[in-house]
């Protein structure tokens, strides 16, 4: 992409917008003023829905649960929709009385209708223990007339200031940097996010700088406003962040945040590692400062805070978008597992840089609550719309800025793209284009760029996608940008072929959970976006790849991912063995199946053809028992190759797959399938994605799930405990 396009993206008002601005604001040089005059503007509706003209059926509904009491009450969330059930707007009701919808599209499908909208709406009379349930409508009532709110009742400021141990002070205000931004000083940014006559928020972003108004060049900072009918109330956001590519480490600082000169936030120490340090560090280092690459965030409420709300959805209907997976929505949750994931969350490190619940080695073994299609504390929270769960599943997406995948372009803002980096691989035996860090003289208490967290693609978590779906919040956009961004590159880019973004090769699981990552972000990318256009070219890309393997000399009749395999599952054996034997784990293979069935059901379908390929493995281990023990049906790894004479030979017959594995390299395997009390062991995971090649009729999958689930005993109660891998036929 080029750097014009990008630096539009974030000053995505136009010079005409920019000019009214100037004229109505006259320039004033008094930032307070100006503050106020861009509430003013901000607020202007563009899409307010004229009820009168909604007279349809609901397509679905939420329920509203207010913890307060509340006059006038107002309620932002996010909503996804079925391709045509909302073709123009939406307009809620209660009963069969009509409210009013402030509706912000973020996404449409190609035949124009609503994809993803952020909603607003003003409730009466909210009050605790009487839920209200919204049904939400087409409408085609369109926008009403123009409603301009009044701007903030009084002048107000916000203000973060940083400490730096050479006795340094450097301050990013709100107000400077609004100014700045719509002068277009290259080095600040701009983006409108809401707009409407109920609730509106802009982001403004960029440097701190000293009192000499020089800018700091490590630090980058964010302010988000949202403000609400009334100008009673706004809420302040604050993100701190150490994006750049060259920052020559990690910043240690104090800092401050204050609100209309009240100090709202203070932190000593930023970065200060208080728990088990991992080998890579020493006990010694543990003040290690903002870990380069990574940002927290904090919210702050100006004026009179409304009453916390809690949003229930109807799960059937959101599964029926194709957005999440085909959960079994009947299937019930375990009130005492749920309790459990509260309390390890409760007890968790959740300060600024901490990880909550989040593992902060990714390589770690053994069964864990944040892998899978999505988190078990996610689907924990979307079987059971619980407030508490979904508190920590927001929790969990926002300490996603800990982890060090947070890149920005100093040109353009935006996240180091490989299109305008194609030879760039954070790899650094595998990048093209060497990118040195900043000299640091000016900075003698920058610490190495080093972090207790380690990322990788074969573990790695979704945090980010469910936290924007149903908030609609900026902040987990960008997220979602940041890890699908960082799965490309992390990998050499020879091998992703440069700005295609192949994320081959990898464990075959780091190549499904990337696939995810890239999926979900070019799904539900807001239109105006241009990252809807960079992750649809990436997903492309990499299906392509799938295609090309399914087609060519390594793929098998046995459906085998021959080039995922590897000598993995031999280690710690004889010289001769490793360089003999070609392994691979079919569980993460069926990783892997699940992903292209995401993409299929995200509107990809040449996913379609490497899906049922690659489901093909686990259906035949199932149906050919007279040449494979189904006893074995859910195993560890396979041997699915050998070398013979420099040569790479792969198995063609389920007999030899199986003799080749259990009675030649490993005849010590006992048989059974292992982890039947556990809803994410090997086989319950085969049982999903053999749902999937049933619902897409792959050949024999039906007769397959029959012989698995006849040796699952207590399907239900499994699943109500970890219902991660919970799909329905």
């Amino acid at each position: 992409m080029r750097r014009a396009e990008y630096l539009r993206h974030w000053n995505n008002y136009s010079l005409r917008r920019r000019r009214e601005y100037a004229m109505s604001a006259n320039r004033t040089k008094h930032t307070r003023l100006a503050i106020c005059c861009l509430f003013t503007l901000a607020l202007i509706a563009a899409s307010w829905v004229d009820v009168a003209g909604a007279g349809a059926d609901p397509v679905a509904s939420v329920v509203v649960e207010s913890q307060q009491t509340a006059e006038n009450l107002i309620v932002t969330f996010a909503h996804p929709f079925k391709k045509g059930d909302i073709k123009d707007t939406l307009a809620l009701k209660v009963g069969t009385e009509e409210i009013p919808a402030q509706v912000d599209v973020k996404r449409r499908y190609p035949d124009g209708s609503v994809k993803h909208a952020i909603i607003s709406t003003l409730i009466s009379n909210a009050t605790p223990g009487r839920p209200l349930t919204l049904d939400i409508s087409p409408s085609s009532g369109g926008a009403a007339a123009d409603t301009v709110l009044q701007g903030l009742a009084k002048e107000f400021s916000a203000e973060v200031t940083f400490q730096f141990p050479d006795g340094s002070r450097r301050k990013a205000g709100l107000s400077q940097f609004h100014l700045e931004a719509v002068k277009q000083n290259e080095h600040f940014r701009l983006i409108k996010w809401l707009t409407g006559p109920l609730v509106s928020e802009i982001l403004v972003a960029g440097p701190p700088s000293d009192s000499s108004g020089n800018l700091d060049p490590n630090l980058w900072v964010i302010f988000g406003i949202r403000s609400f009918k009334g100008g009673k109330t706004a809420r302040i956001e604050v993100v701190v962040e150490s994006p750049w590519v060259d920052v020559p480490g990690n910043i240690p600082y104090d800092v401050k945040v204050n609100i209309d000169g009240k100090e709202v936030f203070a932190k000593t120490n930023v970065g200060q590692w208080n728990h088990r340090m991992p080998y890579w560090l020493k006990d010694k280092d543990r003040n290690l400062g903002h870990f380069a690459g990574a940002r927290w965030r904090k919210v702050f409420w100006w004026g009179e805070r409304p009453p916390k709300t809690h949003i229930r959805y109807q799960l059937p209907y959101l599964v029926s978008t194709s957005l999440l997976p085909p959960y079994d929505t009947r299937q019930a949750i375990s009130e005492e597992r749920l309790e459990r994931s509260l309390k390890r969350w409760d007890q968790s490190p959740r300060g600024i840089l901490e990880n909550g619940i989040i593992m902060a080695y990714f390589p770690t073994t053994g069964g864990r609550e944040d892998l899978g299609p999505y988190p078990t504390w996610t689907t924990r929270y979307l079987f059971s719309q619980d407030s508490r769960a979904w508190r920590m599943v927001l929790g969990a997406g926002a300490l996603a800025g800990s982890f060090p995948v947070h890149l920005r372009d100093r040109k353009t803002g935006c996240f180091f793209s490989i299109d305008d980096h194609p030879g760039f691989s954070l790899n650094p035996r595998g990048t093209l284009e060497k990118i040195p860090p900043r000299p640091a003289a000016d900075r003698p208490y920058i610490r190495p760029a080093t972090s207790p967290y380690q990322v990788d693609n074969a573990h790695q978590p979704s945090l980010a996608f469910i936290p924007y779906l149903l908030t609609g919040d900026y902040y987990y956009l960008e997220e979602m940008y940041f890890w699908a961004n960082w799965c490309m590159l992390i990998q050499n880019a020879a091998y992703r072929q440069k700005e295609k973004g192949l994320v081959i090769p990898d464990q075959i699981r780091g190549e499904a959970w990337a696939l995810r990552q890239l999926v979900d972000a070019a799904k539900i990318c807001p239109d105006a976006d241009l990252e809807k256009r960079y992750f649809d070219y990436k997903v492309k890309n990499n299906l392509d790849y799938y295609n090309r393997f399914i087609e060519g000399p390594d793929a098998t009749p046995l459906g085998t991912y021959t080039h995922g395999a590897s000598d993995a599952y031999v280690r710690g054996r004889s010289p001769q063995e490793r360089r003999k034997w070609l392994t691979m784990a079919p569980w993460q293979q069926n990783f892997l199946a699940w992903s292209l069935d995401h993409a299929v059901r995200a509107g990809y379908t040449r996913a379609a053809k490497p899906r049922d390929y690659f489901t093909g493995l686990q259906i035949g281990v199932l149906t050919n028992p007279e040449d494979y023990d189904i006893r074995y049906a859910a195993s560890y790894f396979l041997v699915v190759g050998e070398r013979t004479a420099d040569k790479k030979r792969y198995y063609t017959t389920w007999k030899e797959l199986f003799d080749k594995t259990f009675r030649v390299v490993s005849p010590d395997t006992k048989p059974g399938l292992g982890g039947l009390d556990y809803g994410s062991s090997y086989a319950h995971i085969a049982r999903a994605v053999l749902l999937n090649g049933v619902r897409n009729n792959v050949p024999q999958a039906k007769e397959a799930l029959a012989i698995l689930e006849a040796n699952l005993p207590d399907l239900s109660r499994v699943l109500a405990q970890d219902p991660t891998w919970a799909f329905a036929r």
